[in-house]
């Protein structure tokens, strides 16, 4: 089944590394999620979507950094500094005991925002999605619910993981996934996922269109078409599996 929706651009990746100009580490500790590969290199036009990113209140930028990051132990509220629209990756580390987690974003007026953890985890715990997935989404912090010490972190979309073309991909629990210039005509989506619960990928557009290119309950494996245009995959998934880009 597939569902279309637009989006608010969520390839901000494809912009220059906007991102990476808005946010600033709130100290000088080093970044727990740092990217493996390095960002997709600039694009000759800074905005072309029209979408240069909203101040974030009184946050800081400085050169070079690479997000914000929060720590905490057990029931919380992070706050952000200021309603942010960006769309970025969010990562949530849970260090604690087993138990439930869960990380919902808190809309600027106090009211509930997007659900980004939902899951029972513990020690080693990691998984990351996009805040801000929907035209018009905004937050000003998250309400943290679990049972020891936790870690999120935002990073702006240029981090994500490069979905390899020479090698399957592997992960674990949900992930985001950059393909560089993105595909140009249709492409393949060979997947294995070993865990439980659902299972589903969506993909992106450079305009912010999402198609939901599988949904199934894992363990399951198949084959998937992804369209034309595609630079972005979310992957939502409860244990590990492999994506093999056809």
């Amino acid at each position: 089944m597939k569902r279309m929706s637009v989006l608010m651009p969520l390839v901000l990746f494809l912009l220059t590394g906007l991102g990476t100009a808005a946010y600033a580490r709130p100290d000088s500790a080093p970044d727990p999620f740092a990217p493996s590969s390095a960002p997709i290199p600039p694009g000759t036009d800074p905005d072309p979507l029209g979408t240069s990113p909203h101040p974030l209140g009184t946050t800081t930028s400085s050169p070079g950094a690479q997000g914000m990051t929060w720590s905490g132990e057990g029931t919380a509220i992070v706050d952000a500094g200021g309603p942010v629209t960006e769309s970025l990756l969010f990562t949530f580390q849970a260090d604690g005991v087993p138990g439930d987690l869960s990380v919902r974003a808190v809309q600027p007026g106090g009211g509930a925002g997007e659900q980004l953890v939902s899951a029972v985890g513990g020690s080693g715990y990691t998984t990351t999605t996009v805040v801000n997935r929907q035209h018009g989404a905004a937050f000003a912090g998250f309400s943290v619910v679990a049972p020891g010490s936790w870690t999120i972190a935002l990073r702006p979309l240029d981090q994500a993981r490069q979905w390899s073309t020479d090698a399957p991909t592997t992960g674990r629990n949900g992930d985001v996934l950059r393909l560089g210039a993105g595909l140009t005509t249709l492409g393949t989506l060979v997947y294995d996922a070993r865990g439980t619960g659902g299972f589903a990928v969506y993909a992106y557009t450079k305009t912010g269109t999402q198609t939901q290119v599988v949904q199934h309950t894992a363990p399951v494996q198949g084959a998937k078409t992804v369209p034309g245009g595609t630079v972005l995959l979310l992957v939502e998934a409860t244990g590990p599996w492999t994506l093999i880009r056809g």
